[in-house]
């Protein structure tokens, strides 16, 4: 009895259930070609701030910012591109906002907002996918869960 107790919690402590708050690992945003779409990031307690893109498996720096401490700021110090990427804060300084202008097919993909934690150490929160409504395509995307398992997806997703 006291074998088959111990295989029990043995079995019990070692399964892992996957619920849907493990795979949600974006928000879908449905986007039209030469819309505009603004990002938002929390940066409370933080430094530096910066948004990437995610597509077939290129990751792209986008545009970066760094609070200022003498004056309420948050000043942008790599821009992809300056005549479509806008960075801003709100008035306290604790969000950054992210628009994108005149959105194109090369703009979808995943965005992430990664802001710094200590040094030589970003963190990234939530990605958000920009899609177009009319386009769409089945594609597999794989996704580790915080126990480690990899668990893949079928997503829709625009070319």
């Amino acid at each position: 009895m006291k074998m088959y107790l111990f295989y029990l919690l043995l079995v019990s402590v070692s399964v892992h259930i996957i619920t849907t708050s493990d795979l949600n690992w974006y928000e879908e945003r449905n986007v039209k070609e030469n819309d505009n779409i603004t990002l938002h990031c929390d940066i409370r307690g933080h430094e530096d701030v910066a948004w990437y893109r995610l597509r077939s498996s290129s990751l792209t720096l986008l545009i970066s910012a760094q609070k200022t401490r003498t004056i309420k700021s948050l000043p942008v110090y790599y821009n992809y591109d300056e005549k479509r990427f806008i960075l801003r804060p709100n008035s306290e300084i604790t969000t950054a906002m992210f628009t994108i202008l005149k959105l194109s097919q090369g703009d979808l993909g995943f965005y992430y907002c990664g802001i710094t934690a200590e040094p030589a150490q970003m963190h990234f929160g939530k990605a958000t996918k920009l899609q177009f409504q009319d386009k769409i395509e089945a594609t597999t995307v794989t996704q580790t869960t915080p126990s480690g398992d990899q668990v893949k997806l079928e997503d829709k997703w625009n070319m």
